[in-house]
């Protein structure tokens, strides 16, 4: 994108200013559902992680997409044989889910599960925008084995209930979100940038931030059921389709993409679900 020319991230400041209760904080999912309230048309031509690279489902072989009526929504981790974990804003409310295992496209290849409506778990306590997205995690139970003959896919590790995470430790995020921002609006006009390697599996390095500091970024409505990554320049992290998708540090699941203000900003971390506190949920649930 040339100089100077507005990105989804820029209209950030529009939805604050004509919506300051409503829009100020939103889910990575909700955001270009809000960019549309300001004549945004967000492609989904180049629709991933931002400030990442692309990456083999090999590499990754926990990672999957998420899917309602047919259409990407999110992303989401096996951790388990018949079990997937996601964020509870991905799927409550809805039904029709399905995800696609074992590809590092999430338009073809690997193994397409559907997901009963009676085996998606929501988190009991999840409520939403009202409580800043607190326990903002869910379970998709599978019939057939998430482990097959042929099948890219391993369950991700879990942490031990509270299991301490550290500011500044590396970690991974990965999904199909927003890599470049692409749209159309009546306030700019239109933007393009598209790439070669369409609907491809992206990954970015980022680095846990200090709780209190995020929480003091959001004006302390992060709870000990959330961590926050980012880079201090801003430019890296996940974006709008990643949500649910998984923060791993050293081979072990510790985040489920959540919520934040715009994506990647300077001094606005992403906000994930903290697996280490919510391991007991999880097992309970779960059975594992």
């Amino acid at each position: 994108m040339a100089a100077n020319q507005p990105g989804i991230v820029d209209l950030y400041p529009y939805l604050v200013k004509f919506f300051p209760n409503t829009y100020k904080y939103i889910t990575i999912k909700e955001s270009v559902l809000f960019l549309v309230l300001l004549g945004v048309n967000a492609s989904s031509e180049d629709n991933r992680i931002i400030g990442g690279d692309p990456v083999d489902i090999k590499d990754y072989p926990y990672q999957i997409a998420l899917f309602y009526k047919g259409k990407f929504n999110c992303g989401g981790s096996i951790v388990s044989e018949h079990l997937v974990v996601t964020a509870a804003h991905c799927v409550k409310g809805y039904s029709d889910i399905s995800i696609r295992v074992g590809s590092s496209f999430h338009s073809s290849g690997g193994k397409i599960y559907e997901i009963n409506d009676n085996d998606i778990i929501i988190h009991e306590k999840y409520v939403g925008r009202d409580t800043y997205w607190d326990y903002d995690i869910a379970l998709l139970r599978t019939t057939e084995s998430l482990f097959q003959d042929g099948l890219i896919s391993k369950a991700i590790v879990l942490p031990s209930q509270d299991q301490p995470i550290l500011a500044n430790t590396s970690v991974i995020a990965s999904g199909w979100g927003r890599r470049i921002p692409v749209f159309k609006s009546f306030l700019f006009g239109e933007q393009e940038c598209r790439s070669s390697d369409e609907d491809q599996l992206h990954a970015v390095e980022v680095a846990i931030v200090d709780h209190n500091q995020c929480n003091k970024a959001y004006n302390g409505h992060l709870t000990c059921r959330m961590i926050c990554s980012g880079v201090p320049e801003g430019g890296k992290n996940p974006c709008f389709g990643d949500s649910g998708g998984p923060l791993v540090a050293n081979g072990v699941l510790v985040g489920v993409v959540s919520w934040g203000r715009g994506c990647a900003q300077k001094c606005y971390p992403t906000v994930y679900a903290n697996v280490a506190n919510l391991r007991t949920w999880i097992r309970d649930h779960g059975q594992i």
